[in-house]
């Protein structure tokens, strides 16, 4: 796998562990060890399941939310700010 995917082996491991923990790749705890893809479809399952369970806890976290009235009208822009420093920080929560 290192050498198909030019990636260093010791990276390989870990990506290969990151996609155990996923589901994505089952593990023979052999000596050697030896790793099998799970099928497409089970693949799919998976992150599909994964997808939806992420979008029900956005959904539910985002609508807890309330949506500020402050008199301004829907089409106002919102202000973005980034700060770095002490100074720059200072001058913005300050006044």
């Amino acid at each position: 796998m290192s050498e198909t995917s030019e990636v260093p082996r010791t990276r390989v491991y870990d990506a290969i562990r990151v996609l155990e923990t996923k589901g994505l790749v089952e593990t023979q705890h052999s000596n050697p060890q030896v790793f099998r893809a799970v099928s497409v479809d089970e693949a799919v399952r998976t992150l599909q399941s994964e997808y939806v369970g992420r979008t029900k806890s956005l959904r539910s976290a985002l609508s807890g939310l309330d949506p500020t009235d402050d008199g301004r009208t829907a089409d106002a822009t919102h202000e973005v700010w980034s700060l770095s420093g002490d100074q720059g920080i200072t001058s913005r929560t300050h006044g």
